[in-house]
Order: C-alpha cells, then structure tokens, then sequence
C-alpha cells in the first residue's frame, strides 16, 4: 500500500500519479529492510521555499516516521522541482543509513541545518505511534481534566 499526498498548488507541481510512483520507488529500493511498512512521499511549496516529506509507516499507524526536508529559496540555486527531489534523494539516503543501523539512527524532532553536496537544507524527524497517541487522547477525553483537585484539610 502506498500512501500519497501533494501540496496544494495552482500549477500542481509534483502530481498525486508522481508522489504515488516516487513511493512505489522508494518502496521496492528498501523492500527487504521495510517489513510491513510502506512510504508516503509528499511535497508542497511557498514563498520561501519548497517542502519534501517521505513517510515510513504501517496500516495501524503504530509505527509513523514522517521524515521532512526544506531548502529555502535563497539558500539555493535549484529550481523548484530539482529543489524537491534534492530533498527526496537526501531523504532516500537517510533511510538507506536508516535500516543499515537496524532503526537506530535518528534525526532531530526540531529543524536542523545539513549540507548535502555543497547544498543547505533543514530536516526534521520523530518517530510516532498514532494509534498509541489516538487512544490516550479517547481515554483522555473520558476524564473532566477542568475539575478543581480537592484541598487537604488541616486537623
């Protein structure tokens, strides 16, 4: 299963069938190392720069690794599309050193400063359990966490 988004642009820069085939890439390059998981390969853009996002993920999203990527407009000389897969290239090699250390490499969760090849980019990355998060948010939701503890009484 492949998971697809594309940032919402008026001349759709990298299309929803290109996110999908870019996933399915990065799903057969890492097929014995992935398990059950699979890729999600997003990418938007805004006035200051371009956004690559490739999630490593399973069905129940017990196990959610979004891995994101920015290089800003005046920080580089690629155009926008070549600024993109910059970004997925860089994160497709992260993910290779990824499972060659058994999971146990790992990018900070706030953005970053790299350089990659003579370029400047920012990365980020935590690993998530959604389901996990989902349920202690439904067993959360149960408690009235507005009520006022009781004070001790003095004797």
């Amino acid at each position: 299963m492949t998971d697809v988004r594309t940032g919402t642009t008026a001349n759709n820069w990298f299309d929803q069938s290109e996110c999908a085939d870019l996933a399915r890439l990065l799903d057969r390059k890492f097929a014995g190392l992935r398990g059950a998981r699979y890729f999600g390969v997003e990418f938007s853009k805004d006035g200051q720069g371009v956004y690559a996002k490739v999630t490593l993920r399973n069905d129940s999203s017990s196990y959610f690794y979004p891995v994101e990527a920015r290089i800003a407009f005046a920080d580089t000389y690629l155009g926008e599309r070549a600024a993109g897969m910059f970004l997925l290239d860089y994160i497709s090699e992260y993910f290779a050193e990824y499972f060659r250390e058994d999971g146990d490499c790992y990018l900070p969760i706030d953005w970053t400063e790299y350089q990659w090849d003579g370029v400047a980019f920012q990365v980020k990355g935590q690993i998530l359990n959604l389901e996990l998060e989902k349920m202690a948010d439904e067993l959360l939701a149960g408690f009235d966490l507005d009520v006022e503890a009781p004070k001790p009484t003095l004797s």
